[in-house]
């Protein structure tokens, strides 16, 4: 009848606007939550052109050389929160956040090692850090100095690898870890695929409060998840891309 019908168009009306003012509401505690995030939990910030994006870079000290910090996967700069300001005290020193991490721009897809090395080869550049660099990598960070190496080889004069990953790991570990990491890509390229909806709406946010966790700003990111995804992806590809560079040609290599 047509009052039965006007009565279920009332209900859906009624569900999608109600939808829009949950999905609104959830969005504004997202943007609200996230500045606030910033004030309490204030973090270095300099944004420096490396080509198509920018990068925040963040240097201290002086001196020559200048040493570069890389993280590892799915760190930013702050995993060097206590380690830079030490070596501020004899020497000029940067870490920054990758691309898509912290308060870099999202940079373009896929992340491996040659894209990062060329992107913070830029970043250093537009920012007037000159050679020659102490290369520093922290797990999978160590992929990238080497590649930088290999790329930028007269400007790089020792390389520092802190517990870095190996290219040869993922033919020796058992099959049981092989099994592992591809379930581990599985679940990543799934909250890449629903991050810009799940954190946009405040989703994640709220998760994460109620299971009381305290989970650092800088993570509650689509950009950071999608970046971080990708890295994990094509960490492989990172691995060759880092054998295929390696030539030290007598510079100095210290191992931890």
């Amino acid at each position: 009848t047509i009052s039965g019908k006007n009565r279920w168009r009332k209900l859906i009306l009624f569900a999608l606007l109600s939808l829009i003012l949950i999905a609104s509401a959830g969005a504004l505690y997202e943007i609200l939550a996230s500045r606030a995030d910033m004030s309490r939990f204030p973090r270095p910030l300099h944004l420096v052109d490396a080509g198509a994006l920018r990068l925040n870079l963040h240097c201290t000290g002086q001196g020559k050389p200048t040493v570069i910090l890389e993280a590892g996967l799915a760190d930013s700069l702050d995993q060097w929160r206590l380690v830079q300001p030490e070596v501020a005290r004899f020497a000029r020193v940067c870490s920054y956040d990758r691309a898509g991490y912290g308060y870099s721009n999202p940079g373009p897809m896929p992340r491996t090692s040659e894209r990062i090395a060329s992107e913070l080869h830029a970043a250093l550049q537009s920012a007037g850090e000159a050679p020659p660099f102490v290369m520093v990598g922290s797990s999978f960070g160590g992929y990238c100095v080497r590649v930088f190496n290999g790329r930028y080889p007269r400007e790089v004069a020792a390389i520092l690898l802190v517990d870095s990953t190996q290219e040869d790991q993922y033919a020796l570990l058992p099959p049981a870890w092989s099994a592992l990491s591809a379930d581990t890509r599985v679940r990543a390229r799934r909250q890449a695929f629903w991050a810009p909806l799940s954190i946009g709406l405040g989703i994640t946010r709220f998760q994460q409060r109620i299971r009381g966790r305290q989970v650092p700003p800088v993570i509650i990111q689509a950009k950071y998840i999608q970046a971080r995804t990708s890295e994990l992806e094509y960490i492989e590809t990172s691995a060759e891309q880092a054998r295929a560079a390696d030539h030290l040609n007598g510079k100095a290599l210290v191992v931890l």
